[in-house]
């Protein structure tokens, strides 16, 4: 199985190819602040597009996004409409998803390999790195490693929820 996993984002998206569990590939794109909000979202579907006519995945892991306090609810909001792009791009190209919280995926890593994230951003940041460079001895950018770490962990979930039944 092909997964394309993805941490989603406005300004800047890491993403992360497997072939079943073996990372093949990883990457990032950028879109311009600069540039009106229905541009940035359709640079994201063009994105979408390029990557499925380059590996052909059979499914799309990304990350569900969360309102962190009352001061940021414009990065929620934000949010909200990439993540109605990438359920839009999904249904259109008729691709199967996960879409996971970050809690959840962390949380599967941790069980599996103990690892922890910690509460403050820069220290979820730095674990993700640290768990990439010694589990695949890739050094990669935050977002990378972010979108690495998402989509292992979505396939260790989908494997752990395979039954004889």
């Amino acid at each position: 199985m092909k997964y394309l996993a993805i941490d989603n984002a406005l300004a800047v998206s890491g993403w992360a190819f497997f072939e079943d569990e073996k990372l093949v590939k990883w990457g990032k794109f950028t879109t311009a602040a600069v540039d009106p909000i229905e541009e940035r979202l359709g640079k994201i579907i063009d994105n979408l597009d390029i990557l499925y006519s380059t590996y052909k995945f059979d499914m799309l892991l990304f990350e569900d996004c969360q309102a962190q306090s009352n001061r940021n609810l414009q990065t929620y909001h934000k949010l909200s409409m990439v993540k109605a792009m990438i359920l839009y791009w999904c249904g259109a190209v008729k691709i199967p998803y996960e879409c996971s919280s970050p809690s959840h995926w962390r949380r599967i890593l941790k069980e599996k390999y103990g690892i922890t994230f910690g509460r403050k951003r820069a220290d979820q940041k730095a674990a993700a790195k640290q768990f990439v460079k010694d589990h695949f001895d890739v050094t990669a950018s935050e977002d990378e490693c972010d979108a690495i770490c998402l989509g292992y962990a979505g396939i260790l979930d989908k494997k752990s929820k395979k039954t004889a039944w």
